[in-house]
């Protein structure tokens, strides 16, 4: 019997000219069901038209870009996240309790909860440096202290607030952005 055109591979030419040999219909519908052996990126999908040389399960898709690729990272990104956003409005009590109870799980987890703190603790020393100096000028002025004092803490809060939802995105991202040392004094260790 005669092979049909749509059981035969077709050659299609690309765009570059190159010549890629398609897959068959009969070979797309002869597994209906993904092997056993798959991993859980191809076994969503009910065939897989590139098996892999030695027929044993299909190539592992990539996650696309800020996915996860487990299912519980993105809980750990929401905590890392939430770390950083908590810093800058409550201080470094927070990303510390998250240090502490949670990043026993995940070592990313305690890498962001480590620099949350760790840029907080830096906050509040910068503070009561920025409280000392605010109140040897109001020895002179109190006026001037006091404005001193209220515009250094309003900068550092301004740049410390600015880092710290930048690295929350970069976490929601699943990656990690480094806030310079200037701000963040490593006191707690993120390894």
């Amino acid at each position: 019997m005669a092979e049909r055109y749509w059981d035969s591979p077709v050659k299609s030419p690309s765009r570059n000219g190159h010549v890629h040999l398609a897959v068959t219909v009969k070979q797309m519908t002869e597994r209906a069901d993904p092997p056993a052996n798959q991993d859980w990126v191809s076994a969503q999908r009910p065939w897989d038209p590139w098996p892999l040389a030695d027929g044993s399960g299909s190539q592992p898709r990539q996650p696309a870009w800020g996915a996860a690729t487990k299912p519980w990272e993105k809980t750990d990104r929401a905590w890392a996240a939430a770390g950083y956003l908590s810093a800058a409005v409550l201080g470094f009590l927070p990303p510390l309790a998250i240090y502490l109870l949670r990043a026993r799980h995940s070592p990313s987890l305690r890498r962001h909860a480590a620099q949350a703190a760790n840029v907080a603790i830096t906050f509040l020393l910068y503070l009561v440096c920025a409280a000392v100096i605010s109140a040897a000028l109001a020895i002179g002025s109190a006026s001037a202290g006091l404005w001193t004092g209220a515009a250094a803490a309003l900068l550092l809060w301004i740049a410390m607030a600015s880092y710290l939802v930048r690295a929350a995105l970069a976490a929601r991202n699943g990656t990690f952005y480094r806030i310079p040392d200037w701000l963040c004094a490593p006191l707690l260790r993120g390894r």
